[in-house]
């Protein structure tokens, strides 16, 4: 990541302005389409989900392991089936220690609060 500094003085007020060159997210892209094998997410990643031969579970990593505020998006892109995303043990998403359905077509990021907990939005 880039950052650039501009100070201009524009009559007796010093203004500084600062641009960034935000670096291009990470995708991964996994057409998984059973759920018998349950797909680990990675922080910091988007993962993508076909559902089009049945629900899906996708396993959130330990909010312990992540720093508060990080997140994982998960997005049901193809298909009419769920994509169930599941808390470690121990762990809650949203305060409730069951799977969080992300219903098709919809994009739901994650976010850890570093302890026990991830939030969904």
């Amino acid at each position: 990541m880039s950052a650039k500094v501009t100070l201009e003085k524009n009559d007796k007020t010093l203004v500084i302005k600062t641009t960034r060159n935000a670096p291009a997210s990470p995708i991964a892209v996994d057409t998984s389409v059973t759920s018998s094998t349950p797909d680990a997410l990675t922080v910091g990643r988007l993962a993508r989900k076909n559902t089009t031969a049945g629900d899906i579970v996708a396993n959130l990593p330990p909010a312990s392991s992540v720093r508060n505020g990080q997140s994982v998006i998960m997005k049901n892109e193809i298909g009419a089936n769920n994509v169930n995303v599941t808390p470690g043990v121990g762990d809650l998403i949203d305060s409730a220690g069951v799977p969080h359905a992300v219903l098709p077509g919809v994009a739901t990021e994650y976010f850890s609060n570093g302890i026990s907990n991830w939030t969904a939005r």
